[in-house]
């Protein structure tokens, strides 16, 4: 089953500058979807749109039988949650636990009921410790996972990582996508992350690459992820795992049983210098 549905979407900031071409693909529930593409290739615009930030000069969203227009947004709002880019944009409470709170006040939760929630998603992100603390004093990494605690509370159905690792040190983006991964293997909830971490979309299920915006091809990552012409023709590089898995077939282990240690290092070297 699809829960979002794009078709034939376009969008123009001037007239007769399209960003997005007549786009189309699917979504299915509980899945994760990366969508990714060089700088300039509309995959923000998209993820404005699909927001409903952004009105779409053609075209349809469809996000769980429902048309995302000016009427549903605030409907479709109930089943969407989004991670943005600047952790430090998202921010309202003057502790942790008041941000997690935030969104379930929008909701008309009970307030007998809402410390439970607040622990609960708190634990599940691993910032149950810092719940009294000022969201100011957090790291980035932190200030993502309260914010993607914030979402999970609110008990949605899709959320959305726009570049949601982008600000982050190597270690935040690292944590990121790994808290994201979990969230994937562990619970229903569809997954959407704009980005353009070619690491990232090697955990996704599902991939939607966009260049100069039209979608140039879509599919299961262990599919689109070889097709080394189009990637060059995206503008994307190759994930690392598959640069070091064609540093070593390029040694040809399978030709000398003798493991020639000093020609496998030779290409990882000069893979890394032409990183």
């Amino acid at each position: 089953m699809n829960i979002v549905n794009v078709e034939n979407l376009s969008f123009s900031y001037e007239e007769n500058i399209e960003v997005l071409k007549d786009i189309s693909f699917k979504i299915k529930k509980g899945s994760y979807t990366t969508i990714v593409g060089h700088n300039g290739s509309g995959k923000s615009t998209l993820a404005k749109l699909l927001m409903g930030l952004l009105k779409a000069d053609k075209g349809i969203i469809t996000i769980k039988d429902i048309i995302l227009n000016e009427d549903s947004v605030y409907e479709i709002r109930d089943y969407v949650g989004v991670v943005f880019q600047n952790p430090d944009n998202q921010f309202i409470g003057s502790t942790v636990a008041d941000d997690i709170a935030f969104g379930l006040e929008n909701k008309l939760v009970e307030s007998e009921k809402m410390p439970a929630i607040i622990e609960t998603y708190a634990q599940k992100v691993g910032m149950f410790p810092y719940l009294q603390s000022e969201p100011t004093k957090l790291s980035g990494g932190q200030k993502q996972r309260v914010a993607i605690a914030g979402v999970l509370a609110m008990d949605l159905n899709v959320i959305i990582f726009d570049e949601a690792t982008s600000m982050l040190d190597p270690k935040g983006k690292e944590d990121i996508k790994t808290l994201i991964k979990e969230l994937h293997i562990n619970s229903e909830m569809t997954i959407i992350s704009i980005t353009h971490d070619m690491e990232e979309v090697t955990n996704s299920d599902f991939v939607v690459i966009l260049s100069d915006g039209k979608v140039l091809d879509s599919g299961e990552p262990s599919t689109v992820l070889y097709k080394e012409d189009l990637l060059k023709q995206a503008k994307l590089d190759l994930p690392y795992a598959l640069k070091l898995q064609k540093a070593l077939e390029a040694v040809d282990l399978k030709v000398d049983k003798n493991i020639q240690l000093e020609e496998v290092v030779e290409n990882l070297c000069q893979l890394y210098l032409n990183d």
